[in-house]
Parts: structure tokens; sequence; C-alpha cells
């Protein structure tokens, strides 16, 4: 009984681990989107990452 608990734990902790970036990453972009602007860190916004929006002829 002790054993499973603590193996429960455990895997509690890396998943919350593994999520935890994600789910701060995603508060960051919500709070900036509150704010009227957009994440500074992500990524997508840089140019050359895909971020662009594609002109259409």
């Amino acid at each position: 009984m002790i054993t499973f608990a603590v193996v429960s734990l455990t895997l509690l902790a890396v998943a919350v681990a593994s999520v935890h970036p994600l789910l701060l990453r995603g508060l960051r972009g919500h709070l900036a989107a509150d704010a009227g602007r957009a994440d500074p860190a992500d990524p997508a916004l840089e140019p050359g990452h895909g971020g662009e929006t594609p002109v259409i002829e």
C-alpha cells in the first residue's frame, strides 16, 4: 500500500513537472492577450518561424 502511494506520487510529480512549463507558457499568453499584446516569448511570432501571415494574391 505504501509502495503504491509512493509510486503514484512520483508519477504525479513527473507529470506535473513535464506539463508545468506548458501551463506557464499558456498562462503568459493568456495574460498577454488580456493586456492586448502578444506573448513576446512565443517563437511563432519571430520572423522565419512560420508565424507570418502568408500573402495570397
